[in-house]
């Protein structure tokens, strides 16, 4: 018997191990394709995005309870990201500039 028919004989028999290998490597590559998009999202936000703001970490006013919250991106460039505050209708401006 050759080292071809051996081989071919060990995965008949066990080809769960494979299988399994297979399964694991396109989970971690999926995994990693996932994290590049949602990477991609964050650097380059676009107009009408919506992205989750530590809002109490910029005004220290408002309600600790309510610490993240969606904010839709009105504007962004290259130096800063803009979204509306308070109530829609009123379009009051904050400008988020990068450190």
């Amino acid at each position: 018997m050759s080292k071809c028919a051996g081989v071919f004989n060990w995965l008949r028999v066990n080809w769960e191990l494979p299988s399994l290998g297979c399964l694991i490597v396109c989970y971690l590559l999926y995994e990693e394709y996932q994290q590049s998009i949602v990477t991609d999202i964050i650097e380059s936000p676009r107009q009408s995005d919506f992205l989750f703001v530590d809002y109490y970490s910029l005004n220290k006013a408002s309600d600790a309870k309510y610490r993240f919250v969606p904010l839709k991106v009105v504007a962004a460039g290259a130096q800063n990201i803009t979204w509306p505050l308070g109530i829609l209708a009123m379009m009051n401006r904050f400008h988020l500039k990068h450190t």
